[in-house]
C-alpha cells in the first residue's frame, strides 16, 4: 500500500540522513579508510535508486516533497558540525552591516570589503587550515596567504572578524554617532575612502569605518571605539603593491578593513532604493544610532 511504501521511504531517508551525518566527518578530516568510503558511497548510490523507483511507483511531487524536507535536515546536521566561521568568497561583504547579521549565526567571518578577484580565494593553499579545530589560530595566516597571493598579481583586501563583539561593537558605534550627531552633515564622504570600486553602480556603497569616524569626531576616534574595534577585528591587510593607476589601490593611511554603509538625503533613484533597503531590511540601522539620527542625515 501507499501507507507501507511511504513508511519505507522514511526507514530509508533516515538511515541515509544518519549515514551522510556520521561519514561527513570522516570526510572531512582526511580519514581515507577504503572501506568506509567505499560503503559510503554505495549507500549513497543505493538511496538514489531507490527514491528513483518510488518516485516512478508512486508519482513525483509527494516523494520529492519528502526527500527534500530529508536533504535539508541533513545540510543543518552537517552544518553544524562544521568549523565555526564563515569565508566570504564574494566581493564587497567584509562591511558592519554584514557581520552584525552573522553574529548569532558564527564566531569568525573572512571577508573583503573590495572586490574579490576572478579567481577567489587559493583554495589550494588555505584549504588545510579551513580544517583546524582550533581555527582561530590560523585565521590571520588564511588572511595573508591571500594577500600573497595577489600582491602584485591583481589586488585584494581581507579582514577576520570576531561576530562575537558584535553587539559590543554597535553599542561602541552607536555611542559614537549620538555623540557626534550634530556633525554628521559636515561629513563630506567625498573625501572618504570608498570600496565600490568596479563600476559608478558600486559606488557609495561602503566607505572606511574609522576614517568615518576619525572625519565625524574632528580627526581622531574616540579611544573606547577603537579599542572595541580592535577587539572586534582580529586581522586585516590590504595589496600594497597594486599599480597606482589601479581603481583597486588601497591609502593604507585610511585603511581599516571594516566598510559601512553611510545614509544621506540624495533623491537620486540609486540613493532612495539604498536608504530604504538599508531603513527596512538591515539590523545593523537601528542599532548602530543611524536610526535615532535620520532627522539630521536625511535632511
Amino acid at each position: 500500500s501507499s501507507d507501507v511504501c511511504s513508511s519505507d521511504l522514511s526507514d530509508t531517508l533516515n538511515h541515509f540522513h544518519d549515514t551522510i551525518v556520521h561519514n561527513w566527518s570522516f570526510l572531512v578530516n582526511g580519514i581515507k579508510e577504503s572501506c568506509q568510503i567505499i560503503s559510503f558511497f554505495i549507500q549513497i548510490i543505493t538511496i538514489i535508486l531507490y527514491v528513483a523507483f518510488f518516485c516512478k511507483r508512486r508519482g513525483f511531487a509527494g516523494i520529492m516533497e519528502m526527500i527534500f524536507l530529508y536533504f535539508c535536515q541533513i545540510v543543518i546536521d552537517i552544518v553544524s558540525t562544521l568549523q565555526p566561521f564563515v569565508l566570504f568568497d564574494a566581493c564587497m561583504m567584509g562591511c558592519a552591516e554584514v557581520y552584525y547579521e552573522m553574529k548569532d549565526a558564527t564566531k569568525y567571518c573572512i571577508a573583503s570589503v573590495l572586490d574579490v578577484p576572478a579567481l577567489g580565494f587559493p583554495y589550494e593553499d588555505i584549504m588545510t587550515y579551513l580544517y583546524k579545530d582550533n581555527i582561530k589560530d590560523y585565521l590571520s595566516t588564511i588572511c595573508k596567504t591571500y594577500i600573497d597571493v595577489y600582491d602584485n598579481n591583481g589586488w585584494g583586501t581581507v579582514t577576520a572578524v570576531d561576530c562575537s563583539q558584535m553587539d559590543g561593537f554597535a553599542a561602541a558605534t552607536r555611542s559614537v554617532i549620538l555623540a557626534h550627531k550634530d556633525n554628521l552633515k559636515n561629513v563630506n564622504t567625498g573625501y572618504l575612502q570608498q570600496y565600490g570600486r568596479a563600476s559608478t553602480n558600486f559606488k557609495g556603497y561602503a566607505y572606511d569605518m574609522v576614517q568615518f569616524m576619525e572625519t565625524l569626531c574632528g580627526g581622531e576616534a574616540p579611544a573606547d571605539f577603537m579599542e572595541q574595534f580592535n577587539k572586534t577585528v582580529l586581522y586585516t591587510d590590504y595589496t600594497p603593491n597594486v599599480p597606482g593607476y589601479s581603481i583597486y589601490k588601497i591609502d593604507g593611511e585610511h585603511y581599516s578593513g571594516m566598510g559601512m554603509y553611510i545614509p544621506n538625503s540624495a533623491t537620486d533613484s540609486k540613493y532612495l532604493l539604498w536608504n530604504n533597503y538599508f531603513k527596512s531590511s538591515i539590523v545593523w540601522y537601528p542599532v548602530s544610532g543611524w536610526e535615532e539620527t535620520q532627522s539630521i542625515w536625511g535632511k
